[in-house]
């Protein structure tokens, strides 16, 4: 098998494993890609609200503005709650994150 060919094979293979599945949250997401593609920047989180039916507009900068810096630290700074079960049920879909308000640059 020719190089170019294993590189196709491998870029369809990580392509499959990172398709946001249909109903899948950020937090689950987040949780089950990153051990195989690793933190970098916001890639992943982006990759989800763009696979959203409705992105959340802003969504990096609001969660930047509670510690999330990069994908691993959305999901450990921002999304982890204690309570997987209720996380689960928060986050169900791109919605959940409208309650979410960027700071007032002001008060800073």
């Amino acid at each position: 098998m020719e190089l170019s060919a294993i590189k196709s094979a491998l870029d369809e293979l990580a392509a499959d494993v990172a398709e946001v599945r249909p109903g899948e949250c950020l937090a689950c997401y987040l949780d089950r890609t990153l051990p195989k593609f690793g933190c970098r920047d916001h890639v992943l989180t982006a990759r989800w609200n763009t696979a959203q039916s409705r992105p959340v507009p802003g969504l990096l900068s609001k969660l930047k503005a509670r510690g999330g810096y990069c994908d691993c630290e959305v999901l450990l700074n921002v999304l982890d709650t204690g309570d997987p079960r209720g996380l689960r049920e928060l986050l169900a879909c791109a919605a959940a994150f409208s309650s979410l308000d960027a700071p007032d640059e002001e008060a800073w």
